[in-house]
């Protein structure tokens, strides 16, 4: 279950990273928000003891 969670982090994180880029974003800013949004929910996920 957590893997197909990790999994949706990643398409999440993704899905951020082309919305930045269609809105001409700096490549730091899409990394660094990227980033950050990914080490949140992964934070909740792992945290998280019903999965």
């Amino acid at each position: 279950m957590r893997l197909v969670a990790t999994a949706g982090i990643v398409g999440i994180g993704v899905a951020i990273a082309a919305i930045m880029t269609s809105q001409h974003s700096k490549g730091w800013l899409i990394g660094l928000v990227v980033a950050l949004v990914s080490v949140l929910l992964a934070a909740v996920l792992w945290s998280s003891r019903r999965l």
